[in-house]
């Protein structure tokens, strides 16, 4: 730092939420410690993590954290019973969570509301070794209807504003 400052002598103001990445990112690169002020951080905001958890269990199907994140972002309806019975027949089966969801194991009436989620996967997984990543991110976000589900949850008109983040 400049002739005898401390870094906590300076502040980067931005307008837009949006463009913390970037910054966050040239900040750990350049080694400078930063903090985010009033807001978060980029990838703890909950549509990054929402889609990124989509990727991750999209290329490593073992993931089971990221499962347990998204099947049910968009809503969906499969309650705490559902994914307790899922869980049970992967760890039965010896599968991941992913890898379960189409096990003839699960109970009917589990398999009625997961079906539906295991389709969806299987869809995304065959499409995202055909399609670059980025126009698959994008057209994922788009299936899923995820700006649709923001808006229902919007409370604080910031849904322009996260759709920016994605």
């Amino acid at each position: 730092v400049a002739a005898g400052r401390k870094y906590s002598d300076f502040a980067v103001l931005y307008r837009m939420n949006s463009q913390s990445n970037i910054l966050e990112k040239m900040f750990v690169k350049s080694g400078v410690p930063y903090r985010i002020i009033g807001g978060l951080r980029f990838y703890e905001r909950k549509e990054i993590k929402d889609i990124m958890a989509y990727l991750r269990l999209i290329y490593n199907p073992f993931d089971d954290i990221a499962l347990k994140r998204i099947i049910n972002v968009p809503k969906r309806s499969i309650g705490d019973a559902s994914i307790a019975e899922l869980a049970r027949v992967a760890e039965q089966e010896g599968k991941s969570m992913l890898a379960a969801l189409t096990s003839e194991n699960i109970d009917p009436r589990a398999m009625k509301k997961i079906k539906p989620f295991a389709d969806t996967m299987g869809e995304f997984i065959a499409l995202s070794r055909t399609m670059p990543l980025s126009e698959f991110t994008w057209g994922m976000i788009s299936a899923l209807e995820y700006e649709t589900y923001l808006k229902a949850e919007d409370k604080r008109g910031e849904v322009e504003s996260r759709m920016d983040n994605l």
